[in-house]
Order: C-alpha cells, then structure tokens, then sequence
C-alpha cells in the first residue's frame, strides 16, 4: 500500500524533480485525497479565463478490504485576486459530480452532488495546491432503495501545469 502511494506521488512530481522545461498553458494534471473522490488523479483544462473542467479517476488504493473506485467531473469557477504564478484568481467555487462504486460482500454504488469553496496555492508558475471544503450530497440507488443525505466535502490536490 506505501508503495502505490509514493509511486502515484512519485510519477505526479516526475515533471518537476527532474527539471524538464514545462510551458506554462491551460492543462493541469491533478492528483489527490479527498471525500468523496479517495486518492484520485485525472487533468484540468481552463476552457474560459475564470472557468475550469476537471476529469479524475480515483480509488481505495488497497487501504482496506473494500475496493472503491471513483470517477469524478467538476467545474470550477474562479475569483477574487490572481496569484504572482498564476492566470487564474486564488478563489474558486466547484460544483461537481462523483460516481462511487464499492465492492466487499456486496456491492454498493453511490452518487455525490460536490458544492465547496476552495482556494490555490501557487507554489511556482508549474506547480500549486488546492483546498476545497464543503458538502457532498449522496444518493444512492442499491436494491431499489434511494436515500439523501449531505457528507463534509474536503479535497487537497497537488496540480501541475503543462
């Protein structure tokens, strides 16, 4: 299990240990723990100036007996000041989608409505860090059965720009 882990945060910092040169553009590759997403990783493309899609597949990673995995859309909409490294303000509001599959004696699937603020930090015009709080509102529809409920939303991301 560590060693998944330091290699998923390995090959996500690989562009920026070895000191290849890296053109500042609109594509982020973007890796991270968070709930509802786990540990997940996946691209982000700014398609307007303030405005930002993002794709990620994400998962367990074998912390548990459970297997999850995660697909996850967002948007995100920016605001506020701009960052010194950055072309986008600091400020984001995201709302999103999640699909969550779990497998142990059963399997269980779940849907999550993502509503959070978060905020950048630019570490450098390649890299930054991202902070989201907020709600996740789960449905789910296992054996006929549909439930609401509201989750705390919580996400740090590592980003790189490309």
């Amino acid at each position: 299990m560590i060693r998944k882990i330091t290699l998923f945060f390995v090959l996500l910092l690989f562009p920026v240990v070895s000191q290849c040169q890296i053109l500042k553009t609109k594509l982020d590759f973007v890796g991270g723990v968070g709930f509802p997403e786990y540990f997940h990783a996946g691209i982000r493309y700014q398609y307007y100036e303030y405005f930002d899609l993002g794709f990620y597949y994400g998962g367990g990673m074998g912390i548990s007996n459970t297997i999850i995995r995660t697909w996850n859309f967002d948007h995100l909409i920016h605001f506020g000041p701009y960052s010194y490294f950055s072309n986008k303000p600091v400020w984001y509001a995201r709302q999103g989608f999640t699909r969550s599959i779990q497998t142990s004696d059963r399997v269980y699937k779940y849907s999550f409505i993502n509503l959070g603020l978060g905020r950048s930090f630019n570490i450098s015009s390649v890299l930054g860090l991202n902070l989201d709080l907020g709600t996740a509102i789960k449905f789910s529809a296992n054996y006929y059965e549909t439930r609401w409920n509201w989750r705390p939303l919580i996400r740090l991301q590592i980003n790189i720009s490309i």
